[in-house]
């Protein structure tokens, strides 16, 4: 190693994705994690620890951006097996492909919501995949998931890595080699919204998340906040247009702020395989199927592969690569609030009162989603007054 006397420089906390890579990388344990004002996790170096090595300088992917491929082939797909398709949050991709691994005796690393708390899992059995199902429109903590991955790889385990794009981007510069066993796939990313924001909303609606066991923002055929107990019963749904922190998170008013200048959001993609829902997709396509439809770009020689070896677990069709990326502004720019005047009143709100729950009625989510529930209301004893005058 290069030895500097100098503490090393990361990113600034605007620029950070909280990818915690260089917690990783760290050999002398001088990286922990703060919350900057928005509650956004960033790293800080203990100067007495530290050697100066800078190795958490060169695994940044921010720093260091990997190299990016333009995808080789667009598929139109969803999964054959019923559970899968009815129970995931968009045609069953990620599972399915996961359940492939799992089955030939790899492992699987993925986010998940279940215990209350968003963060990357290893999942080797087939029945864990359950916890992986499911959007997370929330920042999922990656701890030191970097590192048994790399544990795996080196056993000669065939590992399938599923994350956002900054993760698999934090991975590849981690691992500092391509690695034949490892495959990865990115997830098309919106933006992830700080879990302090989440936890503040569910407690202003009166369930402490001690109390849930797994959340979810996206069922069968619906968009719903859902926060479920142990034993699979609900303690809080509404609604993605009557409920604050849905609300806020489809105008783009929470996220963190890396995700507003994200080095990932193009057509240019860091992984193998990446998995979204097709958005735009014309109504014939896949034989006019009326049911949810995932796209999955091919980005690399191993992206195919696995496809290949897979396509027999889909009903499938390949499209155009343009018409995924038009169809899903997260494949060209990275997301902005609809608002930005919004946005910076729920910044300030929330930097100065530590509340979520005002900054939501600050930057007028709250008028937003009262008006919803009124509109819905009217709409259901209209419902009810024309029943009767027919009967």
């Amino acid at each position: 190693l290069t030895v500097s006397h100098n503490i090393p420089t990361l990113c600034s906390h605007e620029q950070c994705t909280s990818c915690m890579v260089c917690y990783n990388a760290c050999p002398f344990d001088a990286i922990s994690f703060v919350e900057t004002e928005l509650s956004v996790q960033v790293p800080q170096i203990d100067s007495e620890k530290c050697r100066h090595c800078a190795l958490c300088e060169k695994v940044c992917p921010v720093l260091n951006v990997p190299k990016l491929n333009y995808p080789k082939r667009c598929i139109a797909l969803y999964a054959k097996l019923d559970m899968d398709r009815q129970t995931c949050a968009s045609g069953g991709a990620a599972t399915t492909f996961s359940r492939y691994f799992i089955k030939n005796g790899g492992v699987v690393y993925g986010a998940t919501a279940n215990g209350g708390y968003p963060k990357f899992i290893r999942v080797s059995d087939i029945q864990d995949l359950e916890l992986l199902k499911g959007s997370k429109y929330v920042y999922c903590v990656p701890e030191s998931v970097y590192k048994f991955v790399k544990q795996d790889l080196q056993a000669n385990k065939q590992v399938l890595f599923i994350g956002l794009p900054c993760n698999v981007a934090a991975l590849e510069n981690f691992l500092k080699k391509d690695y034949d066993n490892l495959f990865t796939i990115d997830l098309i990313c919106h933006g992830a919204p700080p879990f302090a924001y989440l936890r503040e909303h569910l407690r202003s609606k009166r369930v402490s998340i001690k109390d849930v066991d797994n959340i979810t923002f996206r069922g069968e055929l619906d968009f719903y906040t859902t926060a479920y107990d142990k034993n699979r019963k609900i303690l809080y749904k509404q609604s993605q247009y009557e409920d604050e922190y849905f609300s806020a998170f489809m105008r783009g008013y929470i996220f963190r702020p890396s995700c507003y200048q994200c080095l990932f959001a193009k057509s240019e993609r860091i992984s193998d395989i990446t998995v979204g829902d097709f958005w735009g997709i014309t109504k014939e396509a896949l034989n006019n199927y009326t049911g949810k439809i995932s796209v999955a770009l091919l980005n690399t020689g191993k992206g195919v592969k696995l496809f290949d070896l897979t396509s027999e677990l889909f009903v499938w069709e390949q499209r155009n690569i343009e018409e995924a990326i038009n169809g899903n502004q997260q494949l060209s720019k990275p997301s902005s609030p609809g608002s930005k005047q919004k946005r910076e009143l729920f910044k300030d709100t929330y930097c100065k009162n530590k509340s979520v729950t005002e900054a939501f009625k600050i930057c007028g989510i709250k008028k937003f989603v009262f008006k919803n529930k009124v509109k819905r209301y009217v709409l259901v004893i209209f419902n009810k007054l024309t029943k009767n005058l027919l009967k």
